[in-house]
C-alpha cells in the first residue's frame, strides 16, 4: 500500500446503506438474519426522542442513574435504529463484506418528545414525515399482543385493527433476536448504555427494576460480548485525544493510510451494494412510498412537459413533501434567476407577438373604414409592418438568444441530485460535520472497532514491553463507557443477582 500525502488523502463519502421500512421489513428480515448468522461481528445505534435532563441520566449513583434512565426509555421512543454487519472475507482475513441497514422506527404506543432532540435530528437531516409514512410500527415491552388469555372479543379487535402492526412489530423483534444467544457473534456499540436499554425495552421485554438485574440479563442476551468504541479509545493501550465518534473514525482512517502504509498487512472493508427485493416486493414498496408531483396528479402539468432544474412546488408555495428527499434544488437565489430568466424570456416573445397583432389589426381598422382608399394605406402600412418587424425581430431574436444561454449557462452550473444517491439525495456538503443518522453511526462504530482491534493483533501484540494481559484485546470485553466516571461499567454475572423474570418467559420463547 503506497503512502499518501493528506493532499491526497480521499474524502470518504457516506456508505451504501438499505433503508428499511414498514413496506419491505418483513421481505427483508430473513435476508437480514443470514447475514447476521455469518457475522463477526455486528455494531447498533439508536436515535431516540429524548435524552433526558443531564442532571439525573449522569447522576453519580449508578443504580439511581439507571432508575431515571429507565423512566426515560418507557416514556420515549425509537425512531430509528442503525444496523451495520460485518461478515469476514472466506480468502483474506483482513477483509469483511459490509452491509448497512437503517430501519425507520414508529412506536405504537404514546410516547414523550423532547424538542432539543427533535431539533438536533431535524438539523442532521432526519425527516419526520418520512417515519410517520413509513416507519416500522412496534411496541414496546412484553409482547402483551400476542398472549393468548385475552377475550375472545377482544383478541378479534386485535386482529381486525392490529393485524399489520403485530406483522412489523414480529418481524424488527425476530431481527433483534438473531443477535442473541450466539456465542461467537461480537455487539458492538459507542457510549451505547442507553441504546441498549432502549434495544431491550423497544424490541425484547420490559426493563427490569433493578440494575444489576439488567446487567444480568445481558450477559446472557450477548454471549459473544459487548464491546465500546468510546471505552477503548478512553481507557484501552491506545488512546485518543477525543473520543467523539466522527473524530475516531476520520482519525482511524489516516492512521491507517499513513503510520501503517509501510506495512505488509491492511484492513479492507467492503461495503456491499443495496440488497434488492423480488420483483413484486420491490413494485409494491414502490407504489406505495413513490411521491407523485401534484401539479401531474392535478392534472396542471404534462407529464412530457420540460423540467425546470428547481423544485416548483417548492417555488410556488414555500413547501415541499419531500423535503430533503427532493432531487431538485430548493435554493431560492437559483429558483429567482431562473425565473427572471423565464420572464425575460416570455417578456420577449410576448413583445414581439403584441406588435405584430396590433399593427395588422390597425391595418384592417382602416381597411374597413377608407374602402378602396384603405387598401393602399393597407399596403404602405404592411410594407412599413414588415420592415419594422424584420428590425424587431432581429433585436428580438438575438434578446431571447441572449436570456436562453443565460438560462442553459444557469443549468449547467446547477449541482445534479440523483434519487439513488443518498449523499446527493440529503445534499450533505461534509458528511463527517452535517451528517447524522443512526445507520451511518452504526457503520462508524463498526469501522472504529474493526481497525482498534486490528492495530491490537498487528502491532500492540508485538510490543515487548507490555504484559500479555495489555496486548489481549479480549481485555475491552463487557466494559462500557460511563459518562462522568473514570471507570467502566462491567457486563458480569453476580454472583447475587438472578435473572429477571420477564428476561426468562422471553428467553424460553425464543430458545427453549
Amino acid at each position: 500500500m503506497s503512502k499518501l500525502s493528506k493532499s491526497t488523502l480521499p474524502t470518504p463519502t457516506i456508505p451504501n446503506f438499505n433503508e428499511v421500512n414498514r413496506f419491505n421489513v418483513q421481505q427483508l428480515q430473513l435476508v437480514i438474519n443470514h447475514l447476521i448468522t455469518n457475522a463477526d461481528f455486528v455494531s447498533v445505534d439508536c436515535e431516540f426522542t429524548g435524552l433526558g435532563e443531564n442532571k439525573l441520566t449522569k447522576a453519580p449513583n449508578i443504580e439511581e442513574r439507571y432508575g431515571h434512565l429507565s423512566k426515560l426509555v418507557k416514556s420515549h421512543a425509537i425512531v430509528a435504529f442503525g444496523l451495520s454487519i460485518f461478515e469476514k472475507g472466506t480468502e483474506n482475513k483482513n477483509t469483511f463484506k459490509v452491509n448497512n441497514f437503517n430501519f425507520t422506527m414508529l412506536c405504537s404506543k404514546e410516547f414523550n418528545v423532547n424538542h432539543t432532540s427533535l431539533s438536533f435530528l431535524v438539523d442532521n437531516g432526519f425527516d419526520f414525515n418520512n417515519q410517520f409514512i413509513n416507519g416500522i410500527f412496534y411496541t414496546p415491552g412484553e409482547d402483551k399482543m400476542q398472549e393468548k388469555n385475552q377475550s375472545t372479543k377482544k383478541y378479534a379487535f386485535n386482529q381486525e385493527c392490529n393485524e399489520e402492526i403485530m406483522k412489523q412489530n414480529n418481524a424488527i423483534r425476530s431481527i433483534f433476536s438473531n443477535l442473541l444467544n450466539k456465542p461467537n457473534l461480537k455487539v458492538v456499540i459507542h457510549n451505547g448504555l442507553l441504546d441498549l436499554m432502549f434495544l431491550y425495552h423497544s424490541f425484547y421485554t420490559d426493563l427490569p427494576l433493578l440494575f444489576s438485574t439488567f446487567i444480568t440479563d445481558l450477559t446472557q442476551m450477548f454471549q459473544g460480548g459487548i464491546y465500546d468504541t468510546k471505552y477503548i479509545s478512553e481507557f484501552g493501550l491506545h488512546r485518543e485525544e477525543s473520543s467523539f465518534l466522527a473524530y475516531l473514525f476520520r482519525n482511524e482512517r489516516e492512521q491507517l493510510d499513513f503510520k501503517f502504509s509501510n506495512k505488509a498487512e491492511y484492513l479492507t472493508c467492503e461495503v456491499q451494494n443495496r440488497l434488492s427485493l423480488p420483483s413484486s416486493f420491490a413494485k409494491k414498496e414502490e407504489t406505495s412510498t413513490k411521491e407523485v408531483d401534484p401539479q401531474i396528479k392535478s392534472g396542471k402539468r404534462k407529464t412530457n412537459e420540460v423540467d425546470k432544474p428547481y423544485c416548483e412546488n417548492y417555488a410556488n408555495h414555500g413547501y415541499c413533501k419531500l423535503n430533503k428527499k427532493c432531487s431538485k434544488t430548493h435554493d431560492l437565489d437559483t429558483i429567482l434567476d431562473f425565473q427572471f430568466g423565464e420572464s425575460e424570456l416570455k417578456k420577449s416573445k410576448k413583445l414581439k407577438s403584441a406588435k405584430i397583432l396590433q399593427q395588422n389589426t390597425q391595418a384592417e381598422k382602416n381597411e374597413v373604414e377608407n374602402g378602396e382608399k384603405a387598401t393602399l394605406v393597407k399596403n404602405v402600412i404592411i410594407n412599413n409592418v414588415g420592415e419594422s418587424t424584420e428590425i424587431e425581430r432581429k433585436n428580438n431574436f438575438a434578446k431571447i438568444k441572449e436570456v436562453e444561454d443565460k438560462l442553459n449557462m444557469l443549468k449547467k452550473s446547477l449541482p445534479t441530485y440523483s434519487a439513488e444517491s443518498t449523499v446527493e439525495r440529503t445534499k450533505v456538503k461534509n458528511p463527517f460535520e452535517n451528517y447524522h443518522s443512526a445507520c451511518f453511526d452504526a457503520f462508524m462504530t463498526a469501522f472504529v472497532f474493526s481497525h482498534q482491534r486490528f492495530k491490537y493483533e498487528h502491532f500492540i501484540a508485538g510490543d515487548k514491553h507490555l504484559t500479555k494481559k495489555e496486548t489481549d484485546f479480549e481485555f475491552n470485553k463487557n466494559k462500557i463507557y460511563l459518562m462522568g466516571k473514570d471507570f467502566p461499567l462491567k457486563i458480569e454475572k453476580s454472583m447475587y443477582s438472578k435473572f429477571s423474570s420477564g428476561h426468562l418467559k422471553k428467553w424460553n420463547e425464543l430458545f427453549g
